[in-house]
């Protein structure tokens, strides 16, 4: 079957793969006292929300999230982190 990053390419969306300050892959901002969700939701989750949207030209973004990413996405849309 089609992965859903190429089929919301392939249905014009400019995609995204983030990876958070609690990601083995990815590099915590120098700054970073804490890795928690807390975290993630105040800081990481509006800074990617800007990045992708200013790299693709458009006002806000959307997110898509599974497992820890999904719970990302619904705290910060109940705390209005800039989705």
């Amino acid at each position: 079957g089609e992965h859903l990053v190429g089929a919301l390419s392939a249905a014009g969306f400019s995609v995204y793969l983030w990876e958070h300050r609690g990601d083995p892959e990815a590099i915590p901002p120098e700054t970073a006292t804490r890795v928690d969700v807390d975290a993630i939701v105040a800081h990481d989750l509006p800074a990617a929300l800007a990045a992708a949207a200013a790299d693709a030209g458009f006002p806000k973004a959307m997110i898509v999230g599974h497992g820890l990413g999904g719970q990302v996405a619904l705290i910060g849309a109940g705390q209005d982190a800039g989705a």
